[in-house]
This record gives structure tokens, sequence and C-alpha cells, in this order.
């Protein structure tokens, strides 16, 4: 008996220790383009443990150099706006700022609220999989790198 229950615990420590041993790591992609005359740079930050996604950092900075004073107010307060929709979802932060001619937003989301899913519903993130049993970085990254992504780090 003693040595049924050792086995049950050493096979259970042995699971314990494989399950805490995923693997953290960060990894970031960035896309240049331009959509209806605003340069946009965007650089999306994913924390994972193995391969599932538990926190998601997008910045993008977009330059409204090539617009008069009252389309950048227009451009402002639209974005302002998708910054006060982040900002209402359980488990995601966003803060924006505009200096100069460039109008930065920072959007980040904890994956395992369920935040990435309410985000993607509203059009405020780009990224799918599935919500339920969480993002893989896998699949992420292939989603990326087909969108024209490239990774930085």
């Amino acid at each position: 008996m003693k040595k049924v229950l050792s086995t049950i615990i050493a096979v259970l420590l042995v699971l314990a220790l494989v399950a805490c041993g995923a693997k953290e790591q960060s990894v970031t992609y960035r896309m240049e383009t331009e959509q209806n005359g605003i340069a946009m740079v965007e650089l999306m930050t994913f924390e994972a443990e193995g391969d599932k996604i538990v926190k998601i950092t997008d910045k993008l900075e977009m330059d409204f150099s090539g617009f008069d004073d009252a389309t950048v107010e227009q451009l402002k307060t639209a974005f302002d706006e998708m910054t006060a929709q982040g900002n209402s979802v359980d488990g995601a932060s966003c803060e924006s700022s505009f200096s100069g001619t460039t109008y930065t937003m920072t959007l980040t989301v904890d994956v395992e609220s369920g935040a990435a899913a309410e985000l993607g519903d509203m059009g405020l993130l780009q990224i799918t999989g599935d919500a339920e049993n969480g993002l893989s970085l896998k699949n992420t990254e292939e989603q990326l790198a087909s969108n024209g992504y490239t990774q930085v780090s």
C-alpha cells in the first residue's frame, strides 16, 4: 500500500511541475500602414505562458500632420470615444494622448478576464481565437504574419 501511495504522490508531483513549468514569454509585432491619409504604426505585445496569451498591449501611433486643425479635432474626438469604449470593458484599460501631430492610443487587455473577446466584438481588437480556452500565441502569430505584421522581439 505504501508503494502504491508513494507512486501516486510521485506522479502527482511530476504533473504539478510540468503544469507550472510553462515557459513565460513576451513577443512584440509591428506594422506600418496608411489608411485614409493617416500614417499609423502599431505595436502589439503578447505576454504568454506557454502557448496561452495572458496579456495583450496594443499601442497605435497615428500621424495627423496631413490634416487641417478642424479635421484633427474631429479625429481626436473619434479616437477619444474609442478610448472610452475600451475603458468600459472589465479587464481592459485604454489610454490616449496627443502631442504635436501624433495621437497615441494604448490598449492593455487581460485576456483571461474575457476582455479580448468583448473588445473584438466591439471592433477595438483584431485578434481572433477561442476565448473560452484562451488565445493561442502560435495561432495569433500566424494570423499577424498573414496580415503584414513583423516580429520585432
